[in-house]
């Protein structure tokens, strides 16, 4: 009983920081070194999708005039239609090479990066806020020399 007044006395204190209202998720990420000559994957950490609707996240980095660059996008499947609640993920990756270095021509010698995250169903429709979420985006450089593993994350900075 103790923690059901606490977490709601938390959560009506702090409205605004439960959900962001406007559909999307925005974070600003540290560039790795050598982002103009490897390979760069955008991983999304702690990812939730509702269980009833295919969901496709796209990546978009934001230019200092507030263009919107593409990255990449993944898809993730629907569990069934008839499913109810939420999926959690632990990591998705994109490769975001092409489009990094696309807004790297932009921003020269910038040092961080705005990163838009969009969630849409089928057809285009945005997911309904409050169904979706990524928690945690790191730009990385996969490491060839070691299978599947990860070198020089940045970690990310939730902006909204």
């Amino acid at each position: 009983m103790n923690l059901a007044i606490t977490v709601l006395t938390i959560a009506v204190a702090c409205p605004g920081a439960a959900q962001p209202t406007d559909g999307t998720r925005h974070f600003r990420l540290g560039m790795p070194p050598r982002v103009e000559s490897e390979q760069t994957h955008l991983l999304l950490r702690d990812v939730v999708v509702p269980r009833n609707q295919p969901v496709l996240l796209r990546a978009y980095a934001i230019a200092p005039d507030g263009s919107k660059i593409y990255l990449g996008s993944t898809a993730v499947p629907a569990v069934s239609r008839d499913s109810a609640g939420v999926t959690s993920i632990n990591v998705l990756r994109i490769n975001v090479t092409t489009g990094l270095r696309a807004w790297r021509s932009v921003t020269k010698g910038a040092r961080s990066v705005d990163v838009e995250i969009d969630a849409f169903s089928g057809g285009g429709v945005p997911v309904q806020n409050s169904l979706w979420d990524v928690r945690v985006l790191e730009l990385v450089h996969p490491d060839s020399s070691r299978g599947a593993s990860f070198h020089v994350p940045q970690a990310s900075i939730r902006t909204d």
